[in-house]
């Protein structure tokens, strides 16, 4: 995560694809940090339509 932050702050950067709503990229950091697409679809399906 350190690593992102120093990419980020020094190029805009932090080495994943940005966020967009088609895709839902989302960084998973964990002991092998990897990009999960939409990782809680499920969830956030229940608030569609709602607000």
């Amino acid at each position: 995560m350190h690593a992102a932050w120093i990419a980020f702050a020094t190029h805009g950067d932090p080495g994943w694809a940005p966020y967009d709503i088609m895709n839902r990229t989302t960084m998973c950091f964990d002991t092998e940090s990897r990009p999960l697409d939409d990782p809680d679809a499920e969830q956030r399906s229940l608030w569609d339509g709602r607000r």
